[in-house]
């Protein structure tokens, strides 16, 4: 499952990102947005780039998200083109029209 936060913009780095949570007593830090990012020495905390396996995905403002199982129920599947090699095909104009899920906000 994914999650969407709204109106935070992406960190240039794990330093600056408002998941990194930093215990200076300990000298150790994790990332709340992951069950698995941790540090055990604070000094190792990417200062200039993101964790390899960092969880955050930025999402351009010209992406518009539906959902594409809306548009794959059986009463649906039965109105579109069904080719030769075993494909169906989706209308452009039933894409355009489904409902969106989540629109970036100008």
């Amino acid at each position: 499952m994914a999650v969407i936060v709204k109106e935070i913009n992406m960190p240039s780095n794990c330093d600056d990102c408002e998941f990194c949570i930093k215990d200076w007593d300990y000298k150790q830090g994790f990332c709340s947005a992951s069950t698995h990012i941790q540090w055990r020495n604070l000094m190792i905390i990417p200062h200039n780039h993101h964790h390899l396996d960092c969880p955050l995905i930025e999402i351009p403002k010209s992406v518009r998200l539906i959902d594409a199982n809306r548009l794959l129920t059986d009463r649906m599947k039965k109105i579109y083109y069904h080719l030769k090699n075993g494909d169906t095909a989706i209308p452009i104009i039933d894409i355009e029209q489904a409902p969106t899920i989540f629109k970036e906000e100008e």
